[in-house]
């Protein structure tokens, strides 16, 4: 199970239905929300060391796979900036 290390540096189980929720309040298309989400499970073996990465890490690789889906939710989605 892979551990997402928050901006806090506290860590948490990475939870795929997270991302789906993020890509689809970026007002995109729920079949691209999977997709993208699907993508990020198939890359993070190769980010993860010692099976933890980065929250960060996995929203600039989210935008990226979501930039080549929708760029319009890519650009909401990047422009939000969570507190």
């Amino acid at each position: 199970m892979y551990q997402v290390i928050k901006r806090d540096g506290k860590t948490e189980p990475f939870d795929k239905s997270k991302i789906v929720s993020a890509v689809t309040n970026a007002k995109s298309a729920d079949g691209v929300a999977q997709e993208v989400a699907d993508t990020i499970v198939a890359w993070l073996p190769s980010a993860a060391k010692d099976q933890k990465v980065g929250a960060l890490l996995i929203r600039r690789e989210v935008i990226k796979e979501l930039q080549k889906r929708d760029p319009a939710a890519a650009k909401r989605m990047e422009s939000y900036k969570k507190s």
